[in-house]
């Protein structure tokens, strides 16, 4: 009787030792599959901060050196066929890009970038003008791409293109870019667009105008302005 006692015992703390021991597996594969999903979660989460969408297309962060790109292709549509894809690479995200717009744009086969003296000054006006400049090359009946003076006497005298609203019309568009003290896209008459730019703010304002026209294209469904 005793040793069918003790034999009960044994076996009831065996028993009981199974039981702390899978409780423990438990309480360690919990804790590995809760700091799994954290770890996924938070992966997950940060990689769709640098994916998103806008005016239409499919943007990607991304970083070269020290510099954050927001990337997107799009497709530039051409007698009802794709004739282009441009990369687009933007400095400033689109989705904080408040600069206002007040336009119906069009693009004419020649367009000419008219420039205030002071605007030349400015420290990214290079990088915003081949921004642009790319940008409107890649639509394939802009023929013409042309840099301009809004100073008339100074342009005479350097022998340089004088441009500005009353030189607008159909196979011409004028951009007028002038130092303001708020930035902003106005469409001053038909195929002239003056863009006011304030702090030197440049880029970001040409940024504004390129997403802009991207995102009329792509609500007329037709990817052609």
């Amino acid at each position: 009787m005793i040793k069918k006692k003790e034999k009960k015992t044994a076996n009831k703390k065996k028993s009981n030792e199974e039981i702390n021991q899978n409780k423990q597996l438990i309480r360690i594969l919990s804790f590995f599959l809760l700091f799994f999903g954290f770890f996924l979660g938070s992966y997950f989460y940060f990689q769709s901060q640098n994916y998103f969408k806008y005016a239409g297309l499919d943007f990607r962060k991304e970083k070269m050196g020290e510099i954050n790109f927001y990337h997107a292709r799009f497709p530039i549509i051409y007698r009802g066929q794709i004739y282009n894809i441009h990369n687009l690479y933007l400095r400033t995200d689109p989705r904080k890009n408040k600069v206002p717009v007040n336009a119906n744009f069009s693009l004419s086969e020649k367009i000419i970038i008219s420039l205030d003296e002071e605007i030349k000054n400015c420290e990214n006006v290079v990088l915003g003008q081949v921004n642009l400049a790319m940008f409107l090359w890649a639509f394939p009946w802009v023929k013409n791409v042309t840099l301009a003076s809004t100073n008339k006497e100074l342009a005479e005298s350097n022998n340089f293109d004088f441009a500005d609203c009353s030189n607008a019309s159909d196979l011409k568009t004028i951009i007028v870019v002038k130092k303001a003290n708020k930035s902003l896209i106005e469409m001053e008459k038909e195929n002239c667009y003056r863009f006011d730019v304030a702090n030197c703010e440049y880029l970001k304002v040409a940024e504004k105008y390129i997403v802009s026209v991207i995102e009329q294209i792509n609500s007329n469904n037709k990817n052609e302005l």
